[in-house]
């Protein structure tokens, strides 16, 4: 979020205050609550802007409340458990995952998300991957790219976006999926901080293509006024779009988590829809509370739970064994069922034990070629969980060695949600002291390949983007060495803000990871970098935020395929892919929906192609 932060130890206090069991309300949206745009006249809305596009500011940051050791767990044993659960890892191969897969997790391809506008410190980096589209969404700007990183449409900013249809918001904290049920793009933000006209803002586009038209939506974060939202969450499954936030008091006291569950399919129907909001208090239960929940994305569309992992700290054995938090949705679009995951031994708090142990906080990050340090937050759950083949995966970062953390490193599980064993497998990416990783992200393929992404720094290297992955076939909790995918190219010493005198310098808050639709099997991530300085004052250094990507291998041409459907046969439906990508240019060696003579570009060739190879059957 893009304002004065204004003390370290905001958020630390009243934590889980509100009343347990507090009953969520629903509400409709009517068709005149939602406003529709198209791309373009938010381009040039944007470009008719006048005079300077925003004062440079600081994002608030909201400390964790800090759960501390739970009450529950007294007088039990509680032991830190295996990184890796044998018996349950083997049981994964009865789910019967048929896809081939990659053949191993390097990235090949890289290019620039968005740029510093010297607006915004941190970025909150996020961004999702479409069929024919790379979209960046960051604090200052929404960025679209082809697949090559060629810009499909001009860069607008993240005021205008959602400014023009929605007036009297100042969004922040953006979060982007592209909704691989729906073929849509959703994106979503808080609005308005520390103010009583504080917002939930979120857009859906109309099509695959997201430099068409959008439709919008406000949700008021507190009716009462009394509270405001920051740091959001978004998942997403076949029945609902789910966003989340840490509400605060305008003291600056953590109130709450809160979450409001959209009915998507009678969204996207285009009529009135339900809106389900679980407000504060919702999930305080067994004397745990919930904060900076991350419902999960699910790729399983099976009908079945929407998972929900949080991390507020919660600890048990004396601060020796950290606790996470696994919650569900169950129900209908207009009637979502919000319950704990039971089974464990925390019942019914939903908390279970993680490996290895680590600090809740971390030293901040150093790097090459200067003594200022860079925020590096803390271990909640920043980015979104994946939801694959039964089981959920999450990452966070957190301090190492515990107790006294001269490093921060990165954590990642596999979760069954089975409370009673849930930890599937599970490692941490960690070095020696004073090199750092944060902000990961984690994005899972249809065989299970993992790509990880984070931040990277120590005292030889600037502030660079790095990946460690792993496929399917590996040995339970193995990931390999770290690569560096994008090495920083300065210091970067830059702040808006102090707080005691002292610099905030702010990275991050986050990042994201995830697979590529149109084949279920790429994976793609985009992180922070130290960008090149453009002068000599500490407000001259730049952030940058890049794309990486392991693409699957290109299947040989099977002519006349426009679909690229395997065992699919020429038929109409090719020669309606190629007409909805006409045009179309994929460059040079690569191909895509449309492209039925592998050529890179989709014209009157593949139409003559598609029609020689009439009814023929690809592999």
């Amino acid at each position: 979020m893009r304002i004065l932060r204004t003390g370290f130890l905001w958020g630390i206090v009243a934590a889980g205050a509100a009343a347990q069991g507090v009953e969520p309300e629903t509400y409709t949206v009517q068709p005149t609550e939602q406003v529709r745009v198209t791309f373009d006249e938010i381009a040039e809305y944007f470009s008719a802007q006048v005079g300077p596009r925003a004062i440079p500011s600081a994002r608030f940051n909201a400390v964790a409340p800090r759960g501390g050791e739970f009450a529950g767990a007294a007088g039990m044993d509680v032991q830190v458990p295996p990184a890796v659960n044998m018996e349950a890892f083997e049981a994964k191969g009865d789910r019967g995952i048929a896809c081939a897969g990659l053949p191993n997790t390097a990235i090949t391809d890289s290019f620039l998300g968005g740029a510093d506008s010297n607006t915004s410190i941190p970025p909150d980096t996020t961004g999702a991957v479409g069929p024919n589209h790379v979209l960046t969404a960051l604090n200052t700007d929404i960025v679209i790219r082809d697949k090559n990183g060629v810009l499909a449409a001009p860069i607008v900013s993240l005021d205008s976006f959602f400014g023009l249809p929605l007036p009297g918001n100042n969004p922040f904290d953006p979060r982007v999926h592209y909704d691989h049920d729906a073929d849509r793009w959703v994106i979503m933000a808080t609005s308005n901080p520390q103010s009583v006209n504080s917002n939930l803002v979120y857009a859906w586009s109309d099509t695959d293509d997201p430099t068409l038209g959008w439709t919008f939506v406000q949700i008021s974060a507190d009716p009462g006024n009394t509270t405001w939202a920051d740091f959001p969450g978004f998942g997403f499954n076949e029945r609902w779009w789910v966003f989340t936030a840490n509400q605060f008091t305008f003291p600056g006291n953590f109130s709450g988590a809160k979450m409001w569950v959209i009915d998507k399919v009678a969204a996207l129907a285009g009529g009135a829809f339900a809106t389900t909001v679980f407000n504060v208090g919702f999930d305080n239960v067994g004397g745990a509370f919930g904060f900076s929940l991350q419902p999960a994305v699910d790729y399983d569309l099976a009908g079945g739970s929407l998972f929900i992992m949080d991390h507020a700290g919660f600890t048990a054995g004396g601060g020796s064994v950290n606790l996470l938090r696994l919650t569900r949705l169950d129900g209908t679009g207009p009637a979502p069922l919000w319950s704990p995951v039971l089974g464990g031994p925390f019942n019914p708090a939903a908390l279970f034990a993680v490996p290895p142990n680590f600090s809740f906080t971390g030293p901040e990050a150093g790097q090459a070629g200067s003594g200022a340090t860079v925020f590096t937050n803390d271990a909640r759950l920043g980015s979104s969980v994946k939801q694959r083949n039964g089981t959920i995966w999450a990452t966070h970062s957190g301090g190492l060695p515990a107790g006294a953390p001269n490093r921060v490193s990165v954590f990642w599980y596999e979760i069954t949600p089975n409370l009673a064993a849930p930890v599937v497998q599970s490692g941490v990416i960690d070095g020696a002291p004073t090199t750092h990783r944060f902000f990961p992200s984690i994005a899972v393929n249809c065989a299970e390949d993992v790509l990880l992404g984070y931040s990277y720094a120590d005292l030889g290297n600037f502030f660079s983007s790095a990946s460690v992955g792993r496929i399917g076939a590996n040995p339970p909790g193995f990931m390999t060495g770290q690569s560096i995918y994008k090495a920083g190219e300065d210091v970067y010493e830059k702040f808006f803000s102090t707080s005691g005198g002292i610099p905030n310098r702010r990275w991050g808050d986050y990042s994201e990871a995830c697979v590529d639709p149109t084949d279920d099997v790429s994976l793609w991530t985009i992180q922070e970098y130290a960008e090149t300085d453009v002068g000599p004052n500490q407000t001259d250094d730049r952030w940058g935020t890049q794309w990486g990507a392991v693409k699957a291998p290109a299947p040989a041409c099977c002519v006349g395929n426009a679909t690229k459907d395997p065992g699919g046969s020429v038929d109409f439906g090719d020669i309606t892919a190629i007409l909805s990508n006409f045009g179309n240019d994929y460059g040079a060696g690569n191909t895509g929906q449309g492209d039925a003579n592998c050529d890179s570009v989709v014209n009157f060739g593949d139409v003559t192609d598609t029609l020689s190879n009439w009814l023929n059957v690809c592999p």
